[in-house]
């Protein structure tokens, strides 16, 4: 049993022997960097500045809207009466309502299409990344390191080809 035990423990030395003798070819990139210079997300936050300006400047009256009444709240006389106090209270509340609602639904539809463009572009630099590395037999493409040399770093290949594709569309 013990002879079983010795040959087992010598035949897997030699494997992970021979699979530590196996140079691994690593890559780096970095995702601020694609996210900063790639013309596909820049344009991308164009068209969504664009596709949300209307409801923006819906936000916008609002608020102007709000401070109007606000100041009018502050101008009214001590002597005017309850109910026009009243009427001009209620006025505002609803219209603070309206604002707060449009603000935060703006938000969340924003941040939402964010997401959604976020994973269509990632989804194409995971791609583009994978397509880069199998041409240059990467065993590995890691995205976070303290220190990697530009030797490994395939982050400008990246974003030319990102960009190339951008341009073409």
């Amino acid at each position: 049993m013990l002879r079983i035990a010795t040959l087992f423990l010598c035949a897997l030395a030699l494997f992970a022997n021979a699979a530590a003798a196996q140079q691994v070819k690593i890559g780096f990139i970095d995702a601020a960097r694609i996210e900063r210079e790639s013309k596909e997300l820049q344009r991308g936050a164009e068209i969504l500045k664009q596709e949300f300006a209307a409801r923006e400047r819906e936000v916008n009256a609002l608020y102007n809207k709000v401070n109007t009444l606000r100041a009018e709240l502050e101008k009214l006389k001590p002597g005017t009466s309850a109910a026009g106090q009243g009427k001009k209270q209620r006025e505002f509340s609803i219209v603070v309502q309206r604002l707060e609602q449009a603000r935060r639904s703006l938000t969340e539809d924003v941040d939402l299409r964010k997401n959604d463009e976020l994973k269509k572009f990632y989804a194409n630099v995971n791609a583009v990344v994978e397509k880069i590395a199998k041409a240059m037999n990467l065993d590995l493409v890691l995205q976070e390191a303290t220190y990697v040399s530009k030797a490994h770093d395939i982050t400008d290949q990246v974003i030319k080809t990102l960009n190339a594709t951008a341009g073409a569309k």
